[in-house]
């Protein structure tokens, strides 16, 4: 084999390892983008029933344009059926629950408990958010490295 086509076999496979390692760093970056959006959107709805107190669905719908994560399809889900509590099955199970009771019970409180209810669930969600941001800031990096140093490995190894 000539040098280029082996040198072009070792890019190709560094190449595929990035890819995966991309991949499996993707779950955790969507997860701290959500986490992230979720935060956003409780102070949001927390300064609307403190001052404005346009509605629930009125600031969903008025977020969701600023939204990049899966909370964008999330809220448009609620926004069309607010009774029905959205799926979020890329969430872990109690990560899962303390969201759709989140949902469930937006907006059905008097002020006060409204207010009480929002700061609790801010806090599980920051503790969500603060795990995710250092998990991602650890290992997304190492799955990128580990990807690449697999593909160089194979693509040795295919010589």
């Amino acid at each position: 084999m000539k040098l280029t086509t082996k040198l072009l076999l070792v890019a190709l496979s560094c190449a595929a390892g990035l890819l995966v390692g991309a991949f499996f760093s993707n779950s955790l970056k969507r997860k701290r983008d959500f986490f992230s959006e979720l935060l956003s959107f409780i102070d949001s709805v927390t300064n609307d029933i403190l001052f404005r107190q346009n509605g629930i669905r009125a600031v969903a719908s008025s977020f969701q344009g600023n939204c990049k994560s899966k909370l964008k399809s999330v809220l448009e889900e609620y926004s069309r059926t607010p009774d029905v509590i959205p799926s979020f099955s890329f969430l872990a199970k109690g990560e899962s629950r303390i969201v759709s009771d989140f949902f469930s019970g937006l907006g059905k409180a008097d002020l006060n408990t409204e207010k009480s209810e929002l700061s609790n669930v801010r806090c599980k969600v920051e503790e969500f958010d603060n795990f995710y941001k250092e998990k991602c800031r650890t290992r997304c990096s190492m799955f990128l490295k580990l990807g690449l140093l697999a593909g160089l490995a194979f693509g040795i190894l295919i010589l």
